[in-house]
């Protein structure tokens, strides 16, 4: 099985979305996290708009308590 043809739904997504960039949360400083939800935002803009709106809602919890 490739990695590719696994298909995730909308939950299984941003469940494993979530869950790493949490983890990131703890090891990694607010910019790298920042340009890292921004590069996922880049790639999946134009795809999916809810993914997008996702995104930027678990930027701010994640990074709620730190300075960028």
């Amino acid at each position: 099985m490739d990695i590719n043809d696994v298909k995730l739904n909308w939950k299984e997504r941003t469940d494993v979305l979530s869950k790493m960039i949490r983890t990131l949360g703890k090891q990694k400083t607010a910019e790298q996290i920042d340009g890292f939800i921004d590069k996922l935002i880049a790639v999946e803009g134009d795809e999916d708009k809810e993914l997008v709106e996702f995104l930027f809602k678990l930027r701010c919890d994640v990074l709620k308590d730190r300075v960028i």
